[in-house]
């Protein structure tokens, strides 16, 4: 719920503005969250769904903003690019740290 709603808030109030907003709410609602979470079967379910929540408010104007960052031509293979150094990085890492 929390991606869509960000989604239009990039609509109506711009990218960078739903940025700050959304960086803001994640900063103020990071530690309550995992507060709650450390409480027990039912705060665990709680502080889960408030951290997911703090995830969703992130996760479109992040994709926006890096589709922004490179010309019409080669976004999708710039992105894509992106995303697979971040994944191959973390497990040459893991398997660096394994041996």
């Amino acid at each position: 719920m929390a991606t869509l709603a960000t989604g239009m808030l990039c609509d109506r109030i711009g990218l960078r503005r739903t940025m700050v907003w959304a960086g803001a709410a994640v900063a103020v609602l990071a530690v309550p969250s995992l507060v709650l979470a450390a409480g027990g079967l039912a705060g665990g379910f709680a502080g889960g769904a408030l951290i997911g929540a703090c995830k969703g408010l992130l996760a479109i104007p992040t994709l926006v903003a890096m589709s922004q960052l490179f010309p019409a031509g080669v976004r999708v293979t710039a992105v894509v690019a992106h995303l697979s150094a971040g994944v191959f990085r973390k497990q040459i890492t893991a398997a660096a740290q394994a041996s």
